[in-house]
């Protein structure tokens, strides 16, 4: 009885639990503005993604890769759209 006793405690302790992966809520946020008053500008809007099994270099290049500005003139009105990018441990 004592070697099951010892052979179950060794089993428990050679268990390991794994390590979850951590996972990051990446949130890009899009402002778009105009030069003169538009119904409807300014206009923000976010979009979340989920990244995971990444490291954080890979995180870091994500929110660089993801953020900029450009504009363009429609009708005589000058659209500037903007967009960043953070990411949080989830």
């Amino acid at each position: 009885m004592k070697y099951f006793a010892l052979i179950i405690l060794v089993l428990l302790l050679s268990c390991t639990k794994k390590d979850k992966p951590d996972c990051y809520v990446c949130t890009i946020t899009f402002i778009m503005t105009t030069d003169v008053p538009v119904d409807g500008y300014p206009a923000v809007t976010s979009q979340d993604v989920e990244l995971c099994d990444v490291t954080l270099e890979q995180v870091i290049a994500f929110e660089e890769t993801n953020k900029g500005a450009e504009s363009a003139v429609i009708g005589g009105v000058t659209y500037s759209s903007s967009y960043s990018t953070h990411c949080a441990v989830k």
